[in-house]
């Protein structure tokens, strides 16, 4: 009799068994718990972010409450970017480094730790590896691409800062994911809010940038993408006169300058937090700042708020004192010159006005590029501090003047921020007499004599 073999069975086979799959599944969760950073393990971990995590990614408190982490155990001391800032630079790197290893994927944390490391040189790559992660964590968030962005200019690593911030610039108003194939598939859209599709603190950062980096055209142009969504915005718009001007384009220049101080109503936005602190009261306001002018007479910027307040009171020979007076003690005071310029342009000089418009120009464009400048940019987006929206750091440091557009940043200190602080990060209306209208401050400012990044 003649028996028939058996078919003989595909190799595959022995490898498909319940054994098998235990085996298979037992060695990712190893190899998941032990992955370095940057591989599917961070990614996956993304895709679990829990809801309140996915909710904090969302909003512009993000950045404040990373600039406001403490050391561990110490809830009620200063801040871990406080330590840094004071110059106790291993005491800081310590309490992050120990929040890292408690919850090394907690979104908040990796932000923290990133910021610290980054803005020390010996750990400045661990810094932004752990700040590419947190960016891999939450690709929705507006507000951690910023951070990141950020950080790269601070540190003056432009060739990356400046795609970050196109990429932020080109994000929609319902938060699309950035190029992440299994963000795209698998993890929701974190919650946006409606206003985004508004939002112009990115390229009011970039183009903050490129006017540091002695880049006018690119500058110019960037003003003009975020102009057609924030048409309202005349310190941006005087910003576009300088950077035109700057770019030797002076006629088109002076044109959108001298626009923007004509079509202002009220007080211009450099001065809303001042005139919000004394309930709208230009006297009252006018009183504070000089006071604080008696406490700190170097301060360059208080001085140029008092002439921004005397003329919106057309008390223009005033406000031409004040200016000559800071021209006198530093011709090459590019802000003065500016302001001083608003100032012949509301007594129908146009002359004279293009004259000041033409030599802030100039010393922009003589100044030193941020990107020859030695060394990475010192200030933060705490530091640079600009009070844009007094709630986080789109934090990170609006530009208070029109040559030195100071985010934030954002957050802008970090929080500004550029980092930190409370900066305002959208720039909005300007602020009119009766006290409508929103700033237009943005984050992440540079200071054009000295060459900073924002």
């Amino acid at each position: 009799m003649n028996v028939r073999p058996e078919a003989e069975q595909p190799i595959w086979t022995a490898f498909v068994s319940w054994q098998m799959a235990i085996l298979l599944v037992a060695v990712f969760a190893v190899w998941f718990t032990t992955a370095p950073g940057g591989f599917l393990g961070e990614k996956l971990a993304g895709l679990w972010t829990d809801k309140d995590q996915a909710m904090e990614a969302s909003s512009e408190r993000l950045l404040a409450d990373v600039d406001k982490m403490t050391p561990p155990g110490s809830p009620q001391g200063p801040s871990i970017q406080d330590l840094l800032e004071r110059g106790q630079t291993n005491d800081a790197l310590q309490a992050a480094r120990q929040r890292l290893r408690t919850n090394p994927y907690d979104l908040k944390t990796l932000m923290c730790a990133g910021n610290i490391f980054s803005q020390v040189p010996d750990s400045s790559n661990e810094g932004f590896e752990l700040l590419r992660r947190s960016v891999q964590l939450a690709p929705q968030s507006r507000w951690v691409h910023l951070n990141y962005a950020r950080k790269l200019a601070q540190a003056k690593r432009y060739e990356e800062a400046i795609p970050e911030y196109k990429k932020l610039a080109a994000l929609n108003a319902v938060g699309a994911p950035m190029s992440d194939p299994i963000s795209l598939v698998w993890k929701p859209a974190m919650p946006v809010a409606a206003e985004n599709d508004t939002w112009t603190t990115p390229r009011y950062e970039l183009a903050q940038l490129y006017i540091d980096l002695h880049q006018f055209g690119d500058a110019a142009q960037t003003l003009r993408d975020a102009l057609q969504i924030d048409g309202k915005n005349g310190a941006k718009r005087k910003q576009l006169g300088l950077a035109l001007a700057a770019d030797n384009k002076v006629d088109e220049g002076f044109n959108e300058f001298k626009r923007a101080v004509s079509d202002l109503q009220g007080y211009p936005s450099e001065v809303e937090d001042v005139m919000q602190k004394n309930g709208d009261d230009p006297t009252k306001a006018l009183a504070d700042v000089r006071s604080m002018i008696a406490g700190s007479p170097q301060e360059t910027d208080l001085k140029l708020d008092e002439a921004r307040l005397l003329i919106a009171n057309k008390k223009y020979d005033e406000a031409k004192a004040v200016l000559d007076a800071m021209l006198k003690e530093d011709k090459d005071d590019a802000d003065a010159h500016l302001v001083l310029a608003e100032v012949y342009i509301d007594q129908k000089n146009p002359d004279l006005a293009k004259a000041e418009l033409t030599e802030a120009a100039r010393l922009v464009r003589e100044t030193e590029s941020a990107e020859t400048s030695e060394g990475p940019s010192t200030e933060t987006a705490e530091t640079a501090k600009a009070s844009e929206s007094g709630k986080t750091p789109e934090s990170a440091g609006p530009a208070k003047n029109a040559a030195t557009v100071s985010p934030s940043p954002p957050s802008a200190t970090a929080s500004g921020a550029v980092p930190g602080g409370n900066d305002k990060l959208e720039g909005n209306n300007d602020k009119s007499a009766n006290g409508a209208g929103s700033s237009d401050k943005s984050a992440g400012t540079a200071n054009t004599k000295t060459g900073e990044a924002p």
